[in-house]
């Protein structure tokens, strides 16, 4: 934390550094489980600028970072996930598999990202399991026919390749991540592909 608060004060003009910087780090104990030996007891913390003080989320709660969290109609998912145990419950006994849980809270907030469309914040989530020894990192990938939507739970599931979003033969849609870049090489072609360019950018290390 000693470097981010180096880059956060002292790197960056004071205009940059009033848009904030916010960081959400989840982990696996190595040795302490939930009762089960084989479910590892897990934390999320969250950290924001100025001091990057760590803040623990609760169990039961959700935990937010940026702008997103903010706006009213997330905050209505969150918010009853957090405070409304018979809607947990139904998130838990719909994802029995693991990670399920995650994917039946991600899809809730899928469905409402692509009900109201939030300025600046994309319906394509990226899902993170964190357990001993493994880190499994996937998409909110899935197929919608009429009013439902059809899900592969749990994090165990193969990821779903990024193709465009498209209409499947049946009439039911496609809903896949866009290709995302991993480097900054893979972002300034991904820019020229589209005709954008990249040019007096840099990326800072």
């Amino acid at each position: 934390m000693a470097i981010i608060r180096t880059l956060g004060i002292c790197k960056f003009p004071p205009d940059e550094r009033a848009l904030q910087c916010h960081l959400m780090i989840i982990s696996a104990h190595p040795t302490q489980h939930t009762g089960n030996p084989s479910w590892a007891r897990t934390y999320v913390h969250t950290f924001r600028s100025p001091d990057f003080s760590a803040e623990l989320v609760p169990v039961h709660t959700l935990g937010t970072i940026g702008s997103g969290g903010s706006y009213p109609d997330l905050r209505v998912v969150i918010d009853r996930y957090s405070s409304d145990n018979d809607f947990r419950m139904l998130c838990a006994n719909g994802g029995r598999t693991l990670g399920g849980m995650g994917t039946m809270i991600g899809i809730n907030l899928t469905s409402k990202l692509l009900e109201c469309l939030p300025h600046g914040v994309s319906p394509h989530l990226h899902y993170c399991w964190v357990y001993r020894g493994k880190i499994v990192i996937s998409s909110n990938d899935h197929t919608q026919i009429g009013r439902w939507s059809i899900v592969p739970l749990g994090s165990e599931n193969s990821p779903i390749e990024p193709t465009p979003q498209r209409a499947l033969e049946d009439g039911s849609v496609l809903f896949s991540m866009p290709q995302v870049a991993s480097s900054w090489g893979e972002l300034q072609s991904l820019l020229n592909l589209r005709g954008c360019k990249a040019e007096g950018c840099v990326a800072e290390p």
